[in-house]
């Protein structure tokens, strides 16, 4: 009788600890199924376009002229389809300098001696930073009694705003030091321009950072 009672309890408590640790397990596949499903972060592609030295994607040309901003868009869009349009104000070129004393064969400037210069660029991807590699304008020639170098001494080149300003001030007769800065976009559209004139930039590439 003794022997009966003891297995009796002993079952008992066998199949109230499997109960328990069958109540645990479902307990435990709730907490997995609560909806708090996991953040998929967004995909970020970045594209750099270089404009000193890039003739074939960038054609030298006055940018004011219909002819060669449709050039210049169409470098843009190279190898993927990444603006939409360009728009120009005051003086903007794809400089053309021909100049065996000076390194830069080509390159984007802002600016002459008469006139500021603006470009407003019209992206197709969702960006939300550009970092621009800039130089005051600055040119090398030798007039017979050795290399001069001519620089614009005081050059700013503003980006979608007054308070962005790069300072690219340089030294008179030595080449302009590179800037190199980023800035935050809230939508597709980034200015860069100057605001006075004879006080010219450069742009050597331009660095886009856009959500897939």
């Amino acid at each position: 009788m003794k022997n009966k009672l003891f297995l009796l309890i002993a079952t008992s408590l066998l199949l109230v600890g499997c109960g328990a640790k069958k109540q645990t397990t479902i307990d435990d596949d709730t907490s997995k199924d609560s909806g708090n499903d996991p953040v998929i972060p967004t995909g970020v592609e970045t594209k750099t376009f270089t404009f000193i030295n890039n003739k074939d994607v960038f054609p030298t040309g006055d940018l004011t002229k219909s002819s060669s901003l449709e050039k210049f868009v169409n470098g843009f869009n190279k190898d993927g389809d990444y603006v939409t349009s360009v728009n120009v104000t005051g003086a903007m070129q794809m400089l053309n300098m021909n100049n065996d004393e000076c390194y830069i064969k080509s390159i984007l400037q802002f600016g002459s001696q008469k006139s500021e210069g603006a470009i407003t660029i019209n992206f197709n991807v969702d960006i939300f930073d550009v970092k621009v590699e800039t130089q005051a304008c600055w040119k090398t020639y030798n007039p017979g009694t050795g290399v001069t170098t001519s620089v614009d001494t005081n050059s700013h080149l503003y980006v979608d705003k007054d308070e962005q300003d790069i300072d690219l001030s340089a030294e008179a007769g030595q080449e302009p030091a590179k800037h190199e800065q980023a800035f935050e976009v809230t939508n597709k559209t980034v200015k860069f321009y100057t605001k006075v004139s004879g006080q010219r930039a450069y742009i050597h590439s331009l660095t886009i950072k856009y959500r897939l």
